[in-house]
C-alpha cells in the first residue's frame, strides 16, 4: 500500500504545546512529513508563522484548529481543516473558547495567551464557554472547512455505540473521522477505517504532538487513496492564497538593514547587561541584607536561650535544696556576667527585674541594683519598661532602642536586643547586634561584588561584542543569499506569469507555482496546487503514456523531446487534452523544470469542415443540411472532434462544455465502463454501433445512435474516427411499447395454456335415487354447482347441474323427493385433467355443454369443472376484474371484487408471469378500487370544494403491490382564494379521505402503521404545504425523516387534478438540483439493508431483524427500490415503478445494460418468491407476511437467492462508491 507522511494534528505554544510553530514545522520537515496542519486549541494565530516555516522548507501546509466542543455531556475535539482563518464568526468563537477554557490550559505558555483577535463587540457569547458539536460543525463549514472528529476513540471507546454516534453526527454534517492516529494501536487504526467506509466519512492522521519531539516520531503514514479523498474534500483557500503571494511580492528590498540588526541584536544584548547589574542592586543585595539581619537575630535569640538555661539550671538546685535562692541568685549573676561572645568577645547579656531594676549589666555597673523606669535613650525611648512591658505581653521578643557602643560609653548607635523572662525570679534576660555591623558587612558585600560584577560585565561586552561581529557577518551572507535567491525567484516566477500559455514550476518533483492560466486549466487554486502530485495532473492513462516516458527521462536527466500530446485531468474529473514542452531549471543550485501546456484549439465548425472535405458544392451542401449529424473525431482514448456538422452538434451536445473547450466522445457517455467498451469494439471490429440515452437541460429524454469507423493509417495505426449520429427517439419509444404489449399478450394467452388440473373441484357424489332436495342441499353445503350420479357399484352414469335443477324440476313442477336417476343428464362427457383450459372451452362449445368430467390417466373421474370456471380467468385478469369494479353500484361490491385479487395472483403465478407484471395488476385493482370509492365518496359528502388530486405513495405508488401490502396516499389540494375557506376545505377532504381509507381496509388493503393516509390531517394539505414539506425533507436531509418519508417521493396521482401532483412533481424535481447535498444522505436508506449471513455458499440466516432461517423479502428488495428511486431523482426521470426506473437509468446509461438487467432479475426473483410464499399463506388462511422460509428453498433457488444478494452487494457498493467515495 502506497502512503504518505503526513502530520495533520500537532499543537504549539499557541496552546497547550511546548514548542514555537516554527520550531514544530522544523521539527516535522526533520521527519520528513511533507504535509501538514497546525491544530491549536481554539486558536489560529500560529497559523502565519507554521506555513511561512513550513513554505521556507516546501512542505505543503493545511489551515486548521482544534475546537473544544461538547456531545451532550462529554467533552469532544472538532479538528477543522481548510478553513478561512480570518473568517470572523470562527475567530470571535475561538476568543470566547479560550476564555472560557483558560483555567484548563496543561502549560505556562498557554496560560498566558487571553488576549483575543477581534474586537470585544464582534464576540460570540457562548453560554458557559461551551459550543455544541452540531453547531461547531455548521461553524467550520461556514467558515469554508471541514470538520473532522479528532481521536474518536477517547469520545467513546464502545465501538459499537460509537459508530451510533459517527451515524448521527455524520447526519449533521461531519466530514470525517481521525483515524491513524499516533496512540492507536494497528488493530484500532483498521477498525476505525472500516466503520468510516461503513458511515461514509472521511479519515484523517495526526500524532497530536504536544512536547518537544524525539527523532523520527513525528509524522504518520497515511495511505495515498485516502489522503487525496482528504485533500480533495478540504480544496483550496483562494484568500489566503492571494495574501501569501501578495506578502512574498511586497519583500522589497533584502538587503542588510542596520536598524533591525541593532533593535534585534545589539539592544538585546546591553539590555541583558543592565538587566544583570540591575538585578544585583534591585534584588540581590536588599535580599542579601534582609537573610543576614534575620541570621544575626536568630543568632541573639539562640544565645539569649542558652544563657537562659542557666538561670533554668541554678532554679533547679534551689527547687532541690542544694543551694538557697540567694545563693543560686548569686551565682547567675556571676556567671551571666562573664558570658561574651563575638568577634572581640565584647557582646554580652544583661539582666533586670520586672519593675524594672537592673540587676547585671557589664558594661554600666553604675546602673547595677538602681531603678531604671525613668531611664531614656537619646530618643527619649524608656528601653527597660519596653523591655518589661514585651515580656509581660509576650514573655519574649525583640526590641530596637539606641545604646552606647560595647564598653565604650561615648558612642552610642542603634541595637536590636532580644529579650526573655525568667518568670520564677521574676528576671529579664536579653542580650543584642548593632545594626551597624550589619551595615558595615552589607558595604563590605558589596563592594566585593561591584568589583566582580564589573569584571564580568567587561568579559560579557567582550564576548558579545565578538558575537555582534560574527552575527552581522553572517546576516549580510544571508541577506546576499537571500537577495540571489528571492531575485532568481522573482525571474522565474515572472517568467512563468508572462507565458501566454499555462507554464507549471516543478521542483524536487513537487508542483511549486503555476500561473493563472495553468490553474484556470486545472480549475484549482495555488493553495490546492501544494497538495497535488504530477499523476494527479497527468492520470496513468494510454494517452498519457508518452508524457510519463518523457518527464521519468526528465527526472532521469535524459534528453526530451521538443513537445508531445499529454491529457491533463482537472479537478472536476474533466480531461482536457493539450501539448506540453519541457525545459530544465536550476534555482540556488536545485534542479528542476518548467511544464508548458498549451490546450488544443476547438473543434472546427462546418466552415472548417467546407476547407477540411473541399469537395463540390452539392455535395458540402447536402452535409451541411443533413438531419444527421457527420463528425470526425481523433483517435486517442477522449476522441475529441476536430470537424462536425450543425446537426452533430445539436445531438452531441448535451453536457455544458467550458467556452472553448472541444467537444469529445468521452464526454457523451455517462457511464466511462460504456465508453470503454465502445472503444474495444471500435478497436476490435474497426466499426460500431452504440445507442446514447440522453437528458436534456429541460429535462427531456432522447436516443441517439453513434456509428462509428475507426479509420488506420498506412501502418495500422489508428488515426481518425469518422461516424454519423442520428436522433432514434421516437424509433426507440415505438420498440418499447411494442415490447410491452407483446408481454401484456403473452401474459394473457398463458391463462388459456393452464393445465385443468389447477382448476378442477372435487365433485360432490349421489346415488341414482337420492333425491333431488338432498342432491342440491349436497350440491349447497360443496360450494358446487353440478354433482356426478353413481350407481351401487360406484359408476359414475350422469351429471345435475344448477340449470338441471332450474329446468327440470322448478320449472317443471316436479316434488324434490323426485329421484336424481330422472333429470341427470347421460352419458357423462370426461376431459384429461392434463388438458389444457381452451381445449375444455372448445369442447364445451362443440358439445353445447357447461360442465365436464375430469379423469385422471387411469381414466377414473377426479373432480368437475364448468363453463363458469373455465370463463373466470377472464375475471382474473385486471380489465375484467377493474371494468367489475367500474360498475360496482356500492362500496361491498368493490370489497368484494377485490377479494379475487390473492386468485389472480394464484393463477397469474401458476402461468408463470413475470413477477413485476403481477404486482402491477395488483396495484391497478388497488387503484380501481380507490378511484370508484372516492366516487362513492363524493356521491355522499357532495361535490368537491376545490380542486384536488388523490395520490398513491410507496409500493401503490410504485405499482409494486402485494398481498400484504398496505394503503399509503395522501390529497393535495388548491387551496382556495380566500384563506377562511380553507378549513372547510380540508374538513371535507379529510372526510374523504377517512371514508376511502375504511372502505379500502375492508377490502383488504390495511391501514399503514404510520399513519401516511389521506384520512391523517397532516397528509391532506394544500400544494404550498407539500411544497413546503419536501423543501424541508431535501434541505434538513435528517436520516430518520428520509427514512420515514421516502415513500413520498414515489407519489402517483390516481384520481382529481393531476395537475397539482405534476406541479408538485417539477418543483421537487427542480429543488433536487438545486440542492446536490441532498443525495448522500438520501443514498443512506439503500445501506441500511444487511444481507444474509452466508457461508460454505450456503445462505443461513438473516442480516435483518428476522429468526435465523428468515428472510424478509420486503426488506430484501428495499436496497434495489432505492437504489433506483436515488437515481432516478438524480437523473431527472420522472416514473415510480422500480423495473421502469431501472430500465430507464439503463437506457441512459448511468448503469450498463448488463447491470441493469441483473438488477431487474433479481429484484423479480425476490419479488416472486414473496408473492408464491404470500399466495400459499393466503391458501392455508394464515396471516399473510413477507417472510420467506429459507430452509424451504430449493438448490436452483438457493443459487438464485445468492446472485441477487450478490446484486444488492453490488449496488450498494455502487452507492457506496458514487455518493462517500467509497469510505463506506
Amino acid at each position: 500500500m502506497h502512503t504518505i507522511r503526513v502530520d495533520l494534528h500537532c499543537h504549539s505554544v499557541h496552546s497547550d504545546g511546548v514548542l514555537a510553530p516554527r520550531d514544530l514545522a522544523e521539527a516535522l520537515v526533520a521527519d520528513g512529513v511533507v504535509v501538514a496542519a497546525l491544530t491549536d486549541h481554539n486558536s489560529v494565530e500560529g497559523l502565519k508563522e507554521f506555513r511561512r516555516a513550513l513554505a521556507r522548507r516546501e512542505v505543503g501546509f493545511i489551515p486548521a484548529v482544534e475546537i473544544t466542543t461538547h456531545y451532550g455531556d462529554r467533552e469532544a475535539h472538532l479538528l477543522a481543516y481548510g478553513i478561512n482563518a480570518a473568517h470572523p464568526e470562527l475567530l470571535s468563537t475561538l476568543v470566547s473558547l479560550r476564555q472560557a477554557f483558560t483555567s484548563d490550559v496543561h502549560s505556562v505558555a498557554g496560560a498566558l495567551r487571553t488576549k483575543g483577535v477581534v474586537p470585544n463587540d464582534e464576540m460570540v457569547d457562548i453560554p458557559s464557554g461551551r459550543i455544541d458539536i452540531v453547531e461547531a460543525i455548521d461553524l467550520v463549514h461556514r467558515a469554508g472547512g471541514r470538520a473532522f472528529l479528532a481521536h474518536p476513540l477517547m469520545l467513546e471507546a464502545d465501538e459499537i455505540k460509537l459508530e451510533m454516534i459517527l451515524v448521527e453526527l455524520q447526519a449533521r454534517g461531519l466530514d470525517g473521522i481521525e483515524v491513524f492516529y499516533a496512540p492507536f494501536t494497528v488493530e484500532e487504526r483498521n477498525r476505525l477505517h472500516s466503520m468510516a467506509r461503513r458511515v461514509g466519512l472521511l479519515v484523517c492522521a495526526g500524532t497530536d504532538i504536544h512536547e518537544r519531539i524525539a527523532p523520527n516520531t513525528a509524522g504518520i503514514e497515511m495511505p495515498v487513496a485516502d489522503w487525496k479523498a482528504f485533500r480533495d474534500a478540504i480544496g483550496g483557500w483562494t484568500a489566503s492564497d492571494r495574501q501569501r503571494d501578495t506578502a512574498s511580492r511586497s519583500r522589497g528590498n533584502a538587503r542588510f538593514k542596520w536598524r533591525n540588526f541593532i533593535f534585534h541584536i545589539i539592544f538585546p544584548t546591553f539590555l541583558a547587561i543592565a538587566l544583570f547589574i540591575v538585578a544585583i542592586y534591585a534584588l540581590f543585595l536588599p535580599t542579601f541584607e534582609q537573610t543576614l539581619i534575620d541570621r544575626k537575630r536568630e543568632m541573639i535569640r539562640e544565645l539569649t536561650n542558652s544563657a537562659w538555661s542557666i538561670l533554668t539550671g541554678l532554679e533547679n538546685d534551689e527547687h532541690e535544696g542544694r543551694l538557697t535562692r540567694g545563693e543560686a541568685q548569686e551565682l547567675a549573676i556571676s556567671r551571666i556576667a562573664s558570658l561574651r561572645y563575638g568577634p572581640e568577645s565584647k557582646d554580652y547579656f544583661w539582666l533586670q527585674d520586672m519593675h524594672p531594676r537592673i540587676i547585671m549589666h557589664p558594661y554600666r555597673t553604675d546602673l547595677n541594683g538602681k531603678d531604671v523606669s525613668n531611664f531614656c535613650d537619646p530618643r527619649g525611648v524608656a528601653i527597660f519598661v519596653a523591655f518589661a512591658d514585651l515580656v509581660k505581653r509576650e514573655q519574649q521578643g525583640y526590641a530596637v532602642y539606641v545604646w552606647q557602643w560595647n564598653d565604650d560609653p561615648s558612642r552610642l548607635v542603634p541595637k536590636e536586643s532580644y529579650v526573655k523572662g525568667f518568670a520564677p525570679w521574676g528576671w529579664i534576660i536579653g542580650t543584642g547586634l548593632y545594626i551597624e555591623d550589619v551595615t558595615n558587612e552589607i558595604n563590605r558585600i558589596e563592594r566585593s561584588l561591584v568589583r566582580i560584577s564589573l569584571a564580568i560585565s567587561v568579559v560579557v561586552v567582550l564576548l558579545l561584542l565578538y558575537v555582534i561581529f560574527e552575527s552581522l557577518r553572517l546576516e549580510r551572507e544571508r541577506a546576499d543569499v537571500e537577495e540571489d535567491l528571492h531575485e532568481s525567484t522573482e525571474r522565474y516566477r515572472s517568467l512563468v506569469e508572462s507565458k501566454t500559455e499555462g507554464t507549471l514550476l516543478v521542483m524536487d518533483r513537487r508542483c511549486r507555482y503555476a500561473n493563472n492560466i495553468f490553474l484556470e486549466t486545472l480549475g484549482c487554486s495555488s493553495g490546492e496546487l501544494e497538495l497535488l502530485d504530477l499523476s494527479d495532473l497527468f492520470p496513468d492513462i494510454l494517452d498519457n503514456n508518452a508524457a510519463w516516458n518523457e518527464l521519468n527521462a526528465l527526472l532521469r536527466g535524459d534528453e526530451v523531446n521538443s513537445g508531445f500530446d499529454a491529457v491533463i485531468k482537472r479537478r472536476d474529473g474533466r480531461m482536457i487534452e493539450c501539448v506540453l514542452t519541457l525545459s530544465r531549471i536550476s534555482v540556488a543550485g536545485r534542479e528542476g523544470f518548467i511544464i508548458h501546456s498549451r490546450s488544443i484549439e476547438p473543434a472546427i465548425n462546418a466552415a472548417g469542415l467546407h476547407e477540411t472535405i473541399k469537395r463540390d458544392q452539392i455535395l458540402q451542401r447536402v452535409v451541411d443540411e443533413s438531419p444527421i449529424g457527420i463528425f470526425r473525431a481523433r483517435a486517442t482514448s477522449r476522441g475529441t472532434l476536430t470537424a462536425y456538422n450543425q446537426t452533430a452538434v445539436q445531438l452531441l451536445s448535451v453536457n455544458e462544455n467550458v467556452e472553448g473547450e472541444p467537444l469529445a466522445l468521452a464526454d457523451l457517455f455517462v457511464d466511462s465502463t460504456a465508453y470503454d467498451e465502445f472503444l474495444k469494439n471500435l478497436q476490435r471490429d474497426s466499426q460500431t454501433v452504440h445507442c446514447l440515452h440522453q437528458i436534456l437541460h429541460d429535462m427531456s429524454n432522447r436516443t441517439v445512435a453513434i456509428t462509428a469507423k475507426l479509420v488506420r493509417d498506412s501502418q495500422g495505426a489508428p488515426q481518425s474516427i469518422n461516424g454519423f449520429v442520428a436522433d432514434i427517439t421516437n424509433q426507440h419509444y415505438r420498440e418499447a411499447e411494442l415490447e410491452a404489449t407483446i408481454e401484456r399478450l403473452q401474459t394473457t394467452l398463458l391463462f388459456l395454456h393452464e393445465p385443468l388440473s389447477r382448476l378442477t373441484q372435487h365433485a360432490v357424489y349421489c346415488t341414482i335415487d337420492t333425491s333431488v332436495g338432498m342432491a342440491a342441499a349436497m350440491m349447497t353445503d360443496q360450494h358446487s354447482s353440478s354433482a356426478l350420479v353413481r350407481t351401487e357399484s360406484g359408476n359414475v352414469v350422469g351429471i345435475i347441474t344448477d340449470g338441471d335443477i332450474r329446468q327440470r324440476v322448478v320449472a317443471a313442477g316436479l316434488d324434490q323427493n323426485t329421484p336424481a336417476h330422472r333429470i341427470m343428464s347421460a352419458p357423462i362427457v370426461t376431459i384429461g385433467e392434463q388438458a389444457v383450459i381452451y381445449e375444455a372451452m372448445m369442447m364445451m362449445e362443440q358439445q353445447h355443454i357447461n360442465h365436464l368430467a375430469v379423469a385422471d390417466d387411469t381414466g377414473l373421474i377426479v373432480g368437475t369443472i364448468c363453463h363458469q370456471e373455465l370463463m373466470q380467468f377472464q375475471q382474473y385478469g385486471p380489465i375484467v376484474l377493474t371494468r367489475e369494479i367500474e360498475h360496482a353500484s356500492t362500496p361491498s361490491d368493490v370489497v368484494r371484487s377485490c377479494k379475487s385479487t390473492p386468485g389472480l395472483v394464484k393463477v397469474l403465478l401458476d402461468c408463470g408471469a413475470r413477477s413485476h407484471i403481477i404486482s402491477r395488476l395488483i396495484s391497478s385493482v388497488c387503484d380501481a378500487s380507490t378511484f370508484k370509492l372516492i366516487a362513492f365518496a363524493e356521491s355522499e359528502l357532495g361535490p368537491p370544494p376545490a380542486p384536488y388530486v388523490f395520490m398513491s405513495l410507496g409500493s401503490q405508488g410504485r405499482q409494486e403491490m402485494t398481498l400484504s401490502s398496505d394503503q399509503d396516499n395522501a390529497i393535495l389540494y388548491e387551496a382556495p382564494a380566500d384563506p377562511e375557506r380553507d378549513a372547510a376545505v380540508r374538513e371535507y377532504l379529510v372526510e374523504l379521505g377517512r371514508f376511502v381509507c375504511e372502505w379500502l381496509n375492508r377490502a383488504g388493503y390495511p391501514y399503514c402503521r404510520g399513519a401516511a393516509m389521506a384520512q391523517n390531517p397532516r397528509w391532506c394539505q394544500p400544494l404550498s404545504t407539500w411544497k413546503a414539506y419536501f423543501r424541508e425533507w431535501i434541505e434538513r436531509a435528517e436520516p430518520q425523516q428520509l427514512l420515514e418519508f421516502s415513500i413520498f417521493f414515489d407519489f402517483r396521482p390516481v384520481y382529481g387534478t393531476t395537475r397539482l401532483a405534476t406541479d408538485l412533481s417539477h418543483y421537487v424535481f427542480d429543488l433536487l438540483r438545486e440542492h446536490p447535498a441532498f443525495y448522500p444522505h438520501f443514498a443512506q436508506n439503500s445501506l441500511q439493508f444487511k444481507p444474509p449471513k452466508r457461508l460454505f455458499g450456503r445462505i443461513f440466516g438473516s442480516g435483518g431483524k428476522e429468526p435465523g432461517g428468515m428472510l424478509d423479502a420486503k426488506e430484501a428488495v428495499i436496497p434495489i427500490i432505492s437504489f433506483a428511486r436515488l437515481y432516478a431523482l438524480r437523473e431527472g426521470i420522472d416514473v415510480t415503478n422500480t423495473v421502469e426506473r431501472l430500465q430507464r437509468l439503463t437506457e441512459t446509461e448511468v448503469i450498463n445494460e448488463t447491470s441493469g438487467q441483473a438488477i431487474i432479475e433479481a429484484f423479480e426473483f425476490l419479488t416472486r418468491q414473496n408473492l408464491t410464499q404470500q399466495e400459499k399463506t393466503f391458501a392455508s388462511r394464515q396471516t399473510v407476511d413477507n417472510r420467506i422460509h429459507l430452509r424451504k428453498l430449493g438448490p436452483i433457488e438457493q443459487s438464485l437467492l445468492h446472485q441477487s444478494i450478490a446484486q444488492i452487494d453490488a449496488i450498494q457498493k455502487r452507492i457506496n462508491y458514487d455518493f462517500f467515495s467509497g469510505m463506506i
